[in-house]
């Protein structure tokens, strides 16, 4: 637990600099797009995340995962790598070739509005540089080089505020977009940088050669691994893409707006306890050698991200009306406070259930992971079709908390079953209280000072029966210690 806690301050150094840069992107889009604009950028944003996981194909996980199984061979990893940059560069220029080809129809289907294809023409255009910069952080995460995933994070972080602040004041919703390209290339040749050294390759170039890449051994590896994986988050994020749409089309742009105001509080953690489990806790899920082990770092994780994410969710909802009406947004996004309660709810089961459903992917049963994921989406969209014009915004979300067990549970029996999994008392506690004291939290009624005092009262108690002496000691120590901890790890 002691280097899971370690690792997890370094990464919190990129995510409170991202999670500031965030609050700082999102109060300029606020004011300079309003609701209509924000809505409009957020969907050609779900555009870019789509077409980015098309064209990544699911290599990311695979190079982590292979990675992580040859640390000591530079060679090999080096050969993974190559094999891999060269199939997603060839995939995303045959993905610009057909987008181009099909930009005014795609336009009319995603943004409703055919003279905006421009849009997505920008956006398809920084998918290149967004997957080959994901395949060289998924090699940092393979490693566990914490101390250059941080520092990258960091650097991406400034430098893209810098830029793309003055493209919303400038040119609003135009510069915001523009901004989505110019984020990409950006993290390309930071990843790049502090990727330098690491592997066989003297130039860009030179980590492309697709002549090779057909013969190298690890070709079909992660052709067989990105395929399965592909199609689990392809479902995901296709869900999530149709669900903004309908959305859009059914609610207008406003809604959607407010539903990405919403969302917005999602990114203050959900990245951070991603980054936590991609670069620790999934290269350890891959390397245990038995069950045992397995079952460790399971629980670890489970208990740190959860000790984050439920505090966290807390307090954004406690001051939720200061957060988006006065920090982040302005009044115009007031209506988010009543679905951001819920969207938080999905975003603490979504926390519990990558501690389980990961383990399908670290011991290669995709196939499984992927029957859960189909299931889960199929009801969810079949749900919110029905709901959304007589529940709008709310019924779509209490829908993705309903629906959200269902991969939970079934992930969670299944490794059960599979890998004798068992999940410690303590944490099954913590799961409970964790979910019902939020619910009852989320009860509140908003603006009232007497109930964020309860609410405060409330998350006292649960850190003093949840959070042990030691643990918060060690946090502290690992505060204190946080430039010789960047250096050492």
């Amino acid at each position: 637990m002691k280097n899971l806690i370690k690792a997890s301050m370094v990464l919190g150094i990129s995510t409170f600099v991202s999670l500031a840069v965030t609050i700082i992107k999102r109060k300029f889009m606020a004011l300079y797009l309003g609701p209509d604009g924000f809505g409009i950028y957020a969907q050609v944003f779900n555009f870019f995340n789509v077409a980015g996981i098309i064209a990544s194909l699911g290599l990311s996980q695979g190079i982590t995962t292979f990675i992580a199984k040859n640390n000591d061979e530079k060679n090999e990893i080096s050969a993974i790598l190559k094999s891999a940059m060269s199939v997603l560069l060839a995939i995303a220029l045959v993905l610009i070739i057909l987008t181009v080809l099909f930009l005014k129809p795609i336009s009319l289907l995603i943004l409703n509005n055919g003279l905006m294809s421009w849009f997505l023409l920008i956006a398809i255009l920084a998918v290149p540089f967004q997957i080959l910069g994901q395949a060289l952080l998924s090699f940092l995460q393979g490693i566990k080089n914490i101390r250059n995933i941080t520092l990258s994070n960091v650097t991406i972080s400034i430098s893209g505020l810098i830029i793309t602040v003055p493209l919303i004041i400038a040119f609003s919703t135009n510069g915001a977009v523009i901004s989505i390209l110019v984020l990409a290339a950006l993290t390309f040749f930071i990843y790049l940088y502090y990727c330098k050294g690491a592997f066989k390759a003297e130039t860009i170039f030179g980590m492309f050669n697709f002549i090779k890449t057909f013969k190298s051994r690890y070709f079909r590896k992660l052709m067989e691994f990105g395929s399965l994986r592909f199609v689990q988050v392809l479902l995901s994020w296709f869900t999530f893409f149709i669900m903004r749409t309908i959305i859009l089309k059914k609610l207008g742009a406003e809604s959607n707006g407010i539903y990405e105001a919403a969302y917005t509080f999602s990114l203050l953690f959900l990245p951070f306890i991603a980054n936590l489990l991609w670069s620790y806790s999934y290269p350890e899920y891959c390397k245990a050698g038995d069950n045992k082990a397995l079952s460790t770092a399971i629980n670890r994780f489970l208990r740190l991200s959860l000790t984050i994410t439920f505090p966290a969710a807390v307090i954004c909802t406690l001051i939720r009306p200061i957060l988006i009406e006065k920090i982040i947004f302005t009044d115009q996004f007031s209506a988010a406070e009543q679905i951001m309660p819920i969207r938080l709810l999905v975003d603490m089961l979504t926390v519990i259930a990558w501690s389980f459903n990961v383990v399908l992917l670290a011991k290669e049963r995709l196939k499984v992971a992927i029957k859960f994921e189909l299931l889960k989406d199929c009801l969810f969209l079949s749900c919110i079709i029905f709901i959304t014009s007589s529940y709008k915004l709310k019924g779509i979300l209490i829908t993705d908390a309903v629906v959200s067990l269902v991969p939970l549970v079934l992930s969670y029996l299944y490794i059960k079953k599979e890998f004798d999994f068992k999940l410690l008392e303590k944490n099954m506690r913590l799961i409970v209280y964790s979910v019902v004291l939020f619910v009852i939290i989320a009860l509140f009624p908003v603006k009232s000072i007497s109930f964020i005092c309860l609410g405060g009262f409330i998350l006292i108690l649960w850190f003093l029966n949840f959070v042990s002496f030691a643990e918060i000691k060690q946090i502290f120590s690992f505060l204190k210690l946080n430039r010789k901890i960047a250096k050492t790890i």
